[in-house]
């Protein structure tokens, strides 16, 4: 602030000048008080300063920060036709590779790491794959090595089975990719081919 830095230099020279014995005293004149907000700065209140005009949200996302999925979404386990068992290897492979699914399918994924070393899973789009490359390169950089939960997908440590439940609405090719340090340069991406 401003005036701190003033008020500070004319206090530090007013003691300076009494240690050398000045006669003259040196008088620290008066700031005008801070005027306080009357708005309480809670999380609520933080949200309504949140507005579509001050705060650009990316096409992809809800407002609370969901992703969207183009070609379908998280579902119920009741709700799925089928179970397709996935393993993930550590000859840096899914399999089977290819998947194929069709359009309005729900499927649940029963993924199984089958190796020795961590492998997470993540099911989206070619962009949402490099997108999740980089913000795991990110994570890594930062000494975080471990990948949440998320509706699309999950870590799996070597023996660890987890289930991803998911109901496909558009014709396309989808992935799955695992993003550990190296994993996914090397190739561990299976296509998931959703027909019509």
């Amino acid at each position: 602030m401003r005036h701190t830095k003033t008020t500070t230099s004319i206090v530090a020279l007013g003691l300076v000048l009494s240690a050398c014995g000045a006669e003259t005293a040196v008088t620290v004149p008066t700031l005008p008080p801070v005027i306080a907000t009357t708005m309480p700065m809670n999380d609520t209140a933080m949200d309504d300063m949140a507005t579509e005009d001050s705060m650009p949200m990316d096409m992809d996302e809800h407002a609370d920060d969901e992703h969207v999925f183009e070609f379908g979404e998280p579902a119920d386990a009741s709700s799925a036709a089928r179970i397709i068992d996935v393993s993930t290897l550590d000859t840096f492979r899914f399999t089977p590779d290819p998947i194929t699914v069709k359009v309005g399918e729900t499927v649940t994924f029963r993924i199984t790491n089958d190796g020795n070393v961590p492998h997470d899973v993540v099911l989206d789009d070619m962009a949402g794959q490099d997108a999740h490359e980089a913000e795991m390169a990110e994570m890594v950089a930062s000494g975080n090595m471990t990948m949440a939960d998320e509706e699309n997908g999950f870590a799996l440590l070597a023996g660890e089975s987890k289930a991803l439940t998911w109901t496909f609405t558009e014709a396309g090719t989808v992935f799955l990719g695992c993003h550990q340090p190296g994993h996914y340069a090397a190739g561990m991406i299976a296509s998931v081919i959703v027909e019509p």
